[in-house]
């Protein structure tokens, strides 16, 4: 174990490096003499929220806005010069000003105690809030968070938010329950994976200590040592960095065992009435989620058809049984029995919005090379002055793809409200509700539309392809990217493969499937591609299914009522499973080179011309 417990004394050195150089990168309102001239700054423009038991002096006040100000920021959110080491250290882990600038979907990152913002910006966010304190820490993460997304607008002139150290602001007090909701608002949908991992780490430096005393002591004494290593001489001076320095081991089991205890926001999200009405919805079974089998094909009709998938719902743990089957003529992959338009409305419930909806605001914010990569596909085949993203959620996509076509105005259909959202953020210029098919004939004409991991969800396929050619002028293009059948990766992940993803995917379209139906509608493909199309995912998330599968999800409203054994498990599985995780995401990026070849690509994607005005041509 002696090498084992150099390696984590290494790693922590490489700490201490790393996050004293994002500290002294923080900007810093000034402090007593310091502040000469903080006083002059305009007010009148700008307010300030307030995390409970949070104050702000109004030098300080004046400070930050006079800071905001020069650095050309739009809001503030302002870090206490004695927060706890444990709460900076962990900001200053996930807070990096490059990358934060750099990317325009990194989450919400905050102290949980002040931000000062500009008032228009507030109104602009859509958030009804007065100034001062907010009724409790969520609201106030909740109320970042938006500021934060309405501020991701990639312009020449720069970021419009970030966070300071504010030497003179002191801290306000905090319960483990409000510790436990900015560590869930912070780290995200990995908050299972990150308090395994540190439970983890943990207990190995302790068996180092018992296995390899001097080594181990080594490791011990750099980590008690580091609040104070990256702390020293930067401006931040943690209240607890003393009884850290001597008693850390102790401390930050204790705090661990806390955060635990306090349970996930799952847990929270059970909310009386979010039981009551699932409770309602499920009180028949689950028959009424799906239609009639089908005995036939809904490509060719074929009635030879074989049972390829069963699996449950390994994402939300709803109830419900699913079913994929393969045509033995034309090899389609589909659904079957397909879900109910109730159904539909049941597993779609609290995924994407609701209950899920900061959790996938996380996933699609971690896809950006993605994003970039669907853009690429239309330079030089496109000039577009208008395009349309189906499917668009919250706009996403169209902030990157503007990068790469800045005169272009783009606009997103989506059965959610999240439209309206990406409109008020400015991410899109045009958000629209409904079904592409119903819609089509009030959108007018674009040059482009894309359809990004869209058309597994429909259910009818054809329609969809058929609306973007009433849309589309001849010469215009239609994106495609879904998921590849054809992929070798489902033989090895089997049902863990994260895009069956059981029980939104009701078809799988092979490259001939798509190409019939280009064809059957005027288009004609002219740039097909398979392995730029991959996306790394595969392990980390077979990884991350898994686990969730043996953690189970306790505190769901549609599951029954948690007890302590389900939390024991739930804690348990993932303090011990954590480490296939991490695992997971080095298999991806090891192998992502040898996955975009040879038929394991997870996905494919098609830049189709229309070509003939009638969408039935060639018939």
């Amino acid at each position: 174990m002696s090498w084992v417990a150099l390696i984590l004394a290494a790693l922590w050195l490489g700490d201490v490096w790393r996050l004293r150089g994002r500290l002294a990168k923080l900007p810093r309102l000034p402090f007593g003499p310091e502040s000469a001239g903080a006083d002059e700054a305009d007010l009148s423009e700008w307010t300030h929220l307030l995390a409970p038991g949070a104050e702000l002096s109004r030098h300080t006040l004046r400070a930050a806005v006079a800071l905001a100000e020069e650095q050309g920021w739009e809001a503030v959110d302002l870090i206490p010069g004695d927060l706890p080491a444990e709460g900076l250290l962990g900001l200053l882990a996930t807070y990096d000003p490059e990358r934060w600038r750099e990317d325009p979907f990194r989450p919400v990152r905050s102290a949980g105690q002040v931000l000062v913002v500009r008032r228009a910006l507030v109104e602009r966010c859509g958030l009804e809030l007065t100034e001062g304190e907010l009724p409790s820490l969520a609201a106030f993460l909740e109320a970042a968070g938006e500021i934060r997304r309405c501020t991701t607008r990639r312009e020449a002139s720069g970021h419009g938010s970030g966070l300071a150290l504010a030497p003179g602001l002191r801290a306000g007090p905090r319960s483990m329950a409000e510790e436990r909701t900015l560590f869930d608002a912070v780290v995200g949908r990995g908050a299972p994976f990150v308090l395994g991992a540190q439970g983890g780490v943990l207990a190995l430096l302790l068996l180092t200590l018992v296995l390899a005393p001097a080594p181990g002591l080594i490791a011990l004494l750099v980590f008690h040592l580091q609040p104070l290593l990256i702390t020293a001489g930067r401006g931040a001076q943690p209240a607890d960095t003393g009884a850290l320095t001597l008693l850390r081991v102790p401390l930050t089991l204790w705090r661990w065992g806390r955060l635990v205890r306090a349970g996930s926001g799952e847990q929270r999200l059970a909310l009386p009435e979010a039981r009551s009405a699932y409770a309602g919805l499920l009180e028949g079974g689950t028959a009424s989620f799906f239609e009639p089998r089908r005995t036939a094909c809904p490509h060719c009709g074929g009635e030879t058809l074989y049972e390829h998938l069963t699996t449950g719902d390994l994402y939300q743990q709803k109830p419900g049984t699913f079913t994929l089957e393969r045509c033995g003529d034309c090899s389609l992959i589909f659904q079957n029995p397909r879900l109910s338009l109730e159904g539909l409305s049941f597993y779609y419930r609290d995924f994407y919005d609701g209950l899920g909806e900061a959790g996938m605001e996380t996933i699609f914010g971690a896809s950006l090379p993605a994003y970039h990569a669907r853009a690429q596909a239309l330079e030089g085949l496109s000039d577009p002055k208008r395009w349309l993203d189906v499917g668009g959620g919250h706009g996403h996509f169209c902030v990157i793809a503007r990068e790469h076509f800045p005169g272009c105005r783009f606009e997103i259909l989506d059965l959610a409200d999240s439209v309206e959202a990406a409109k008020r953020r400015g991410w899109v210029d045009e958000g629209h509700r409904g079904l592409f098919p119903e819609s089509a004939e009030g959108l007018g004409r674009y040059d482009v539309v894309s359809m990004s991991h869209y058309l597994e969800h429909v259910r009818d396929q054809e329609a969809e392809i058929e609306a973007a050619a009433r849309v589309l002028p001849v010469g215009g293009h239609l994106m495609i990217e879904i998921p590849d059948p054809e992929s070798k990766l489902p033989k090895l992940l089997g049902r863990h493969w994260i895009p069956f993803f059981q029980p939104q995917h009701q078809h799988f379209l092979a490259p001939r499937h798509v190409d019939e139906l280009l064809q059957r509608h005027g288009f004609t493909p002219v740039r097909w591609a398979r392995g730029s199309a991959h996306i790394p995912v595969d392990f980390f998330m077979a990884s991350w299914i898994l686990v969730t599968r043996l953690a189970g999800s306790p505190g769901r409203p549609w599951l029954p009522a948690p007890t302590m054994a389900d939390w024991v498990r739930h804690d348990l599985v993932w303090a011990l499973g954590f480490w296939l995780l991490p695992a997971g995401w080095i298999v991806d990026r090891v192998a992502e080179r040898a996955l975009r070849k040879g038929g394991w690509s997870n996905a494919f994607r098609v830049v189709a011309r229309k070509d003939r005005d009638d969408p039935a041509a060639g018939e």
